[in-house]
C-alpha cells in the first residue's frame, strides 16, 4: 500500500472528447481520463490551487512551490534550499515559500499567496520569485490575522487587499511600481469584492459602503456584498437581505420591495431570462426587475450556491443536503437529486467541494459532498457514478477539492494524495 500511494499523485485530468450530437439521452458521456503520476514528472502531492495562464500554460501551486505544465511536461520552480529570491536594494536574499493560492496579472506574472502570509510574484521569463512587499510596502502582512485577497477586475486591472486600510490597484505589471496606486479606505474595512461593470467602472464593495471608480456614486454606508448587472441598472444585496437597484440614468439607489423577504443572502446572479436570483438561508428568491414579481423556490432550504446551465436550468447546493437541487424555470419542475450510493464509490478523508460543470456537449457533471464526481443521467433523471467500462473496479471515484476548466473544455481536478485511475 505504501508503494502504491507514492506512485499515484493527487491530480487528475478529465478530457471530454465526444462531439455534440453523437450521444443519445440513454448513453453516458464519453470521456478520456488521464491521471498524472510521478512517472509524468508530477511531484506535488498537495495541490493548493490551479490556474491557466493567458498563454495556455497550466500552473499549480503547492506546499512544495510552483509548477507549470505545457501539455507535454511539468516544470517545477523551487529555488535551491526551498527559498525565494527577491531584490531589496542591497543584494540578493532568500526566504522560504509554501504557496496557498495563485493568480495571474496582466503582464503574465504569477501572483503567489504564501503560507508565511506574504505575497510574491513569479516572473516566468526569468524563472524568479520576487517579494511584493519590497516593491509595495503597503501590502506587507505583519500577522496571520491580516486578510489577503486578489481581485482580477478585467484583463488589465487587478487589486490586492492586504489589510483593513489599503486596497492596492495595479494596471498591468505588479513588478512595476509605476503601475500601482493605493486606494486608501477611510476606516478599517472588510472588502467583499471588486468588480467591473459593462461600462468599465470599478465597484469596490465593503462592509462600510460602496466606492466606485469611474463616477460619483451616491453616499451610502450599506454593506453590500453582492452585485449583478442588468439593462441600465446594477442590483446590490447585503448579507442580511437588503436589495437595492442603482440606476445609471438617475444616479440613485432605489429600495426594492423584495428586500428581506427571506433570510441572509449567500449569492446573487442575473439569469439568462433577465430575472435576478438571490440565494438565501431560507430558499431561492427569483424576481423580475421589470414588474417586481417574485417567487420563492425551495423555501426553508439554506441555498449556498447557484449554477445556471445553457438550457436555463438552475442547479443549487443546499447546506445539509447530500446531493443537488434542480429547478427548471421554463417548466416549473423541481427535483431533488441525491448523491449516488453505489457501494463501489470510494470515500475520502476530506469532503468533496461541491461543483457543477456543463460540457460543450451539454452533459452535466456534478461533484457532491459524499459521492464526488458523477454525471446527470437525463433519461433516468438522477445522478450516476461514472464507470469507465462495465466492471465495478472501473468506477471513476476520485477526491475532488479543486477544479479548473481549461480553454479546450477539459476539466482538471485535484484532491487527496492518493487517487484512482
Amino acid at each position: 500500500m505504501k508503494t502504491a500511494c507514492s506512485v499515484w499523485s493527487a491530480f487528475l485530468l478529465l478530457l471530454l472528447l465526444l462531439p455534440a450530437g453523437q450521444l443519445s439521452a440513454k448513453d453516458k458521456p464519453l470521456v478520456n481520463v488521464k491521471t498524472f503520476t510521478t512517472q509524468d514528472g508530477f511531484t506535488s502531492t498537495d495541490v493548493t490551487d490551479i490556474l491557466q495562464a493567458r498563454n495556455g500554460l497550466i500552473w499549480l501551486s503547492s506546499w512544495n512551490g510552483l509548477s507549470s505544465y505545457d501539455g507535454q511536461q511539468f516544470k517545477h520552480y523551487k529555488p535551491a534550499g526551498n527559498q525565494v529570491k527577491y531584490v531589496d536594494g542591497e543584494g540578493t536574499q532568500y526566504r522560504d515559500i509554501r504557496i496557498n493560492k495563485i493568480a495571474e496579472d496582466a503582464a503574465g506574472n504569477i501572483i503567489c499567496f504564501a503560507r508565511d502570509f506574504k505575497l510574491y510574484a513569479f516572473r516566468p521569463a526569468e524563472e524568479l520569485f520576487y517579494d511584493l512587499a519590497e516593491l509595495h510596502p503597503e501590502i506587507s502582512l505583519p500577522s496571520k490575522e491580516a486578510e489577503q485577497r486578489f481581485f482580477a477586475v478585467s484583463d488589465s486591472i487587478s487589486y490586492i487587499f492586504a489589510d483593513g486600510d489599503y486596497l492596492v490597484r495595479n494596471s498591468g505589471d505588479w513588478l512595476d511600481p509605476s503601475q500601482t496606486e493605493s486606494v486608501t479606505l477611510s476606516k478599517r474595512h472588510r472588502v467583499f469584492n471588486v468588480l467591473a461593470d459593462s461600462k468599465g467602472n470599478e465597484w469596490i464593495l465593503t462592509d462600510m459602503g460602496v466606492v466606485v471608480l469611474g463616477f460619483d456614486f451616491p453616499d451610502n454606508q450599506f454593506p453590500f456584498a453582492y452585485l449583478c448587472e442588468g439593462t441600465g441598472a446594477v442590483f446590490l444585496a447585503t448579507r442580511d437581505g437588503l436589495i437595492e437597484k442603482y440606476s445609471y440614468e438617475s444616479n440613485q439607489l432605489e429600495y426594492l420591495p423584495v428586500s428581506r423577504q427571506l433570510g441572509h443572502c449567500t449569492a446573487m446572479q442575473m439569469l439568462q431570462n433577465g430575472q435576478v436570483a438571490v440565494c438565501t438561508d431560507e430558499g431561492l428568491l427569483i424576481f423580475s426587475p421589470e414588474d417586481g414579481r417574485s417567487q420563492v423556490i425551495y423555501k426553508q432550504e439554506h441555498i449556498l450556491s447557484l449554477y445556471e446551465d445553457s438550457r436555463g436550468g438552475l442547479w443549487l447546493f443546499s447546506a445539509g443536503y447530500d446531493g443537488i437541487l434542480y429547478y427548471d424555470p421554463s417548466k416549473g419542475e423541481i427535483r431533488r437529486l441525491p448523491s449516488p450510493t453505489d457501494t463501489n464509490i470510494k470515500h475520502f478523508v476530506r469532503t468533496h467541494r461541491p461543483f457543477v460543470y456543463e460540457t460543450p456537449q451539454k452533459d452535466i457533471w456534478v461533484v457532491t459532498p459524499s459521492a464526488g464526481l458523477c454525471y446527470y443521467d437525463r433519461d433516468q433523471q438522477r445522478l450516476s457514478p461514472y464507470y469507465i467500462n462495465n466492471s465495478a473496479e472501473s468506477i471513476l471515484s476520485v477526491s475532488c477539492i479543486r477544479f479548473l476548466v481549461d480553454y479546450q473544455g477539459n476539466l482538471w481536478i485535484s484532491g487527496e494524495k492518493t487517487m484512482e485511475k
